[in-house]
């Protein structure tokens, strides 16, 4: 069976996928097709259930609940270490950019700041128009974490914040197939998937050898650096305080209209090992 695999060309995605996607284990019976887009674009195509196997934002869960079931491995959780909201210390406004307004960045910034004027910026230039003047401040999301020029901005870590406000990590990401695949080949796909991540974990220098190459630039060090903040623990199993966070954000946004109802999750396992 061949599954079309949907993620983001970000380092932490590359670094989970390495070994799945370069026959380092075993995949048993499944072969796969890979394609890379932003999340936004992943979110959006969630909609018609166009790829079997996808990265969406956990913010976007109750809108695709229905055609997706949640991988236990994949997520990315923010503990501690989360979006940065940066903000130029001469702003007088409060126009702040987003990578996509059906993202999990646009979800969090809105709960922690309802008043902010938010405007949807690709991914990769959000640093850009914030140092440029063309937004007051923006969500850093991806590599551009690790760029930040100190002298003329401000950063404030919304996971930091997040888990002071709640105790549970901050949901960002997470990976989920098509429920309609048969039972076994979703577990299966679990499987093999969390192998893949724990090869990764397990091999770090020849699985961040090949991630860089998503890093638009960053060097060596600073991919390590965004690797382990957001490929944890959670990533290789949510368990149950992963998915109890899970379900605690989509209350949050619930509480704050910014969902449109609660929702039911089917979570997938991954089978046991032979």
């Amino acid at each position: 069976m061949i599954l079309k695999i949907g993620h983001t060309p970000d380092t932490d995605d590359a670094f989970m996928y390495y070994a799945l996607l370069h026959n380092k284990i075993n995949l048993q019976s499944l072969q796969f097709e890979d394609s890379l887009e932003p999340i936004s674009n992943l979110n959006s195509k969630a909609n018609s259930g166009f790829y079997d196997i996808s990265a969406f934002s956990a913010g976007y869960i109750p809108h695709i609940s229905d055609k997706y079931d949640l991988l236990t491995a994949g997520a990315c959780m923010a503990d501690n270490h989360g979006p940065l909201l940066i903000k130029r210390k001469n702003a007088s406004g409060n126009r702040i950019a987003v990578p996509g307004l059906n993202t999990s960045a646009y979800a969090v910034m809105r709960l922690h700041d309802p008043d902010a004027d938010c405007v949807e910026v690709p991914f990769d230039r959000i640093l850009e128009y914030v140092i440029n003047g063309t937004v007051d401040g923006g969500i850093l999301i991806s590599e551009d974490q690790m760029r930040i020029p100190a002298n003329h901005l401000t950063a404030t870590d919304l996971g930091d914040w997040w888990k002071t406000e709640t105790g549970y990590p901050l949901p960002l990401g997470v990976d989920a197939i098509r429920s309609a695949l048969p039972d076994n080949t979703k577990q299966l796909f679990c499987t093999i998937f969390r192998r893949s991540i724990e090869y990764a974990l397990n091999y770090p220098e020849e699985a961040l050898k090949y991630a860089i190459q998503f890093g638009r630039g960053i060097s060596a060090k600073s991919a390590e650096v965004f690797v382990k903040r957001f490929v944890n623990p959670y990533t290789v199993n949510l368990g149950e305080t992963g998915k109890q966070a899970i379900a605690v954000f989509l209350e949050k946004l619930y509480e704050a209209r910014l969902c449109p109802s609660h929702v039911k999750i089917t979570f997938i396992e991954g089978a046991q090992r032979q």
